[in-house]
């Protein structure tokens, strides 16, 4: 059987070109950007939300530094990688996290680990590529809320309550709308509330978001989602949802794969983060970076809670 890691590597080359180094894989058919463009890009905060998971495996092997060039020309400010995949246990998210603060030890000329608020702007201002560390799932925590402490002092600052799948602190997406947050999900929350962790409702089903927006003190956060009114899915958003979200003052990153069966095909198949990105059309555009840039950051700019300063949306 293979290994998470080995997966992780196996796909590496493959992720990090089509994700920060779009042109490489549709070359044939890049679009050339005017100059103006091209400055407005490299002097704008550029955050992805959702990219390279397990980032301390991808940037290894053969191919190191070809995938570390890829990162360094792609113009990317910061980045959220997941770490502890999809149903990761506890020891395998500290391997995780072990593996991305070796890269980032080894490379300070290239990442610089994220904490704060702060970090962010120091990122910008070194032309580095800013580390968020972050869980999709809630695996890891298993039914102890005590590990986020612990978590968040190894360095997550972005974390899910649910993956899909119906877990101790809610309900997933594809688990119906019967229920939602959990006493335990509420305690959760308030403890990530409490040290500066932003909660990202993604992939939680309808009565999960509106009870985790609720619920927090903090603007949360929804990174990677699409919008069911354009297409009738349980992995989207509903309208209210979304105003509900910008209400608390939280914000939410858009993917494309989410708008189309495309997740429901993925899923069936065990690749849903595969379908995760953008359309090649929408890579070629230019789009990745400009959405995400514009939307996110104002999110963790309040998500870091009591580590960060507030700030405007957008």
């Amino acid at each position: 059987m293979i290994t998470r890691r080995q997966f992780a590597k196996s796909l590496g080359s493959a992720v990090v070109l089509s994700a920060l180094k779009p042109e490489l894989v549709w070359s044939s058919e890049a679009q050339q950007v005017s100059a103006k463009a091209a400055e407005l890009y490299r002097n704008s905060f550029v955050l992805d939300c959702n990219t390279l998971a397990s980032i301390g495996f991808q940037l290894t092997g053969d191919e190191q530094e070809s995938k570390l060039k890829a990162v360094r020309d792609s113009g990317i400010t910061a980045l959220k990688s997941t770490l502890g995949g999809a149903s990761g246990t506890f020891d395998q998210a500290k391997e995780d996290i072990a593996a991305a603060e070796e890269l980032i030890e080894k490379r300070p000329d290239l990442f610089l680990k994220v904490r704060s608020y702060a970090d962010l702007e120091r990122a910008q201002k070194q032309r580095k590529v800013g580390v968020i560390y972050s869980f999709e799932a809630a695996s890891m925590l298993e039914d102890k809320v005590e590990r986020i402490e612990l978590f968040h002092k190894l360095g997550v600052r972005v974390m899910q309550l649910t993956y899909n799948r119906r877990s101790p602190f809610g309900v997933g997406c594809l688990d119906g709308d019967v229920q939602g947050l959990t006493e335990l999900g509420r305690e959760a929350i308030a403890k990530m509330n409490e040290l500066g962790v932003a909660l990202d409702l993604s992939h939680a089903n309808t009565q999960t978001i509106a009870d985790g927006i609720a619920a927090s003190k903090k603007p949360p956060i929804v990174s990677h989602s699409a919008c069911r009114s354009v297409h009738m899915h349980p992995r989207n958003l509903e309208d209210r949802e979304m105003k509900a979200l910008a209400a608390r003052g939280g914000v939410m990153g858009y993917v494309y794969a989410a708008v189309s069966d495309t997740f429901t095909e993925a899923t069936n198949a065990g690749r849903l983060h595969a379908a995760h990105g953008p359309c090649a059309k929408d890579l070629r555009r230019g789009s990745r970076g400009h959405r995400h840039g514009r939307t996110v950051p104002a999110c963790h700019r309040k998500g870091f809670g009591k580590l960060t300063k507030t700030g405007r949306t957008t």
